[in-house]
């Protein structure tokens, strides 16, 4: 199953490669910048991933996604802090000065975006799922990394390869009216974003959860497509649920209650196993015991079997009388074989 992981690995780390290139081109503008950046988002990562391996010894195929998160959100604070500073270098052509303009005003806001995207990847802790768990220790923690090479390694970065000076004005003149619109409708913005938060909280109860781990396999996997294969026959599906009653009428009781439920596609008696009636033999009365257990088996699947059928037409064995050339000794373990039959 981890071999899945590389299927594709090489298309989507160059197409990874290649959005974060282009984002990063068009808020810098400087491939000194740009480089700076990809050292310290690097820096980062091997970071993150020793903890992530000192932690739980491991990855697994939930929280091996950790990368991908500390990319997408540690090259935004790393564009955050370089588009400050291309600001205050625009204003003076002291690089170290704008390093330190730069970190006193994005200092607090990126200290409050790394805490609470922790805050938030943290939640996943109380999950029973382990891969998730771990993902959310091993992000949550990733953040706390990028912010500290974001503000510590990215400016050692920028001072060693000495980007020039920024001549024009930082932005896109063409979204200077929505920068606009924001600042002056800014207390709507933000009673309308609490309005969607209160009602996205009122939809929790709605929400539904897939809880089935094996809805993330790769179902091209020879384990995971077999095991698929078996849960589409309910006589060989693992989905079944076991129940020990004391008497066969409590049995019956509770097999028509499990066929009721919609998610029980049939009920099996260990007493519906046997036959009716044995050719050959009178019938022999059968009395009910209420300390004789019969269990109960509940098949959760959507097509019923066609076993049944098969079951009701075979008929039951007879006993061969054993040939005279067979000793006492052969004689006494056929009788005993038939018996367990």
């Amino acid at each position: 199953e981890f071999a899945t992981l590389a299927d594709g690995a090489v298309l989507n780390g160059v197409l990874m490669l290649a959005a974060i290139l282009a984002l990063l081109w068009a808020a810098l503008r400087t491939w000194r910048l740009i480089l700076a950046v990809m050292l310290s988002l690097t820096a980062g990562l091997i970071v993150t991933a020793a903890f992530g391996l000192w932690l739980f010894g491991a990855f697994n195929l939930i929280s091996v996604a950790f990368a991908v998160l500390f990319v997408g959100l540690g090259v935004d604070f790393s564009i955050q802090f370089c588009v400050a500073y291309r600001a205050e270098r625009h204003l003076s052509d002291d690089l170290r000065g704008a390093l330190v303009n730069a970190g006193r005003q994005m200092g607090a806001p990126l200290a409050l975006a790394a805490i609470s995207t922790a805050v938030g990847f943290y939640a996943f802790l109380p999950t029973e799922y382990r891969g998730v768990s771990e993902l959310g220790v091993i992000a949550g923690s990733g953040m706390i990394v990028a912010f500290i090479a974001t503000v510590t390694l990215l400016p050692a970065l920028v001072v060693l390869l000495r980007p020039g000076g920024e001549p024009a004005t930082v932005g896109y003149a063409a979204l200077a009216p929505l920068d606009r619109f924001l600042l002056k409708h800014r207390r709507r913005i933000m009673v309308l974003a609490v309005g969607v938060a209160a009602g996205s909280v009122a939809l929790l109860p709605w929400l539904q959860f897939d809880f089935n781990p094996l809805n993330l396999r790769s179902p091209k996997v020879e384990s995971a497509a077999t095991l698929l294969e078996l849960m589409r026959d309910p006589d060989t599906t693992p989905n079944t649920v076991q129940v020990l009653v004391p008497s066969i009428d409590e049995a019956t009781a509770l097999a028509q209650r499990l066929v009721r439920n919609s998610r029980s596609s049939l009920t099996r008696r260990s007493c519906s196993l046997l036959p009716s009636t044995r050719v050959g033999r009178a019938p022999r009365r059968v009395t009910k015991s209420r300390r004789e257990p019969c269990r109960v088996q509940s098949i959760r699947s959507k097509r019923r079997p066609a076993a049944n059928r098969k079951l009701r037409s075979v008929s039951p064995l007879r006993v061969s009388r054993p040939r005279s050339g067979y000793s006492p000794t052969a004689r006494r373990r056929s009788a005993n074989a038939c018996g367990s039959c």
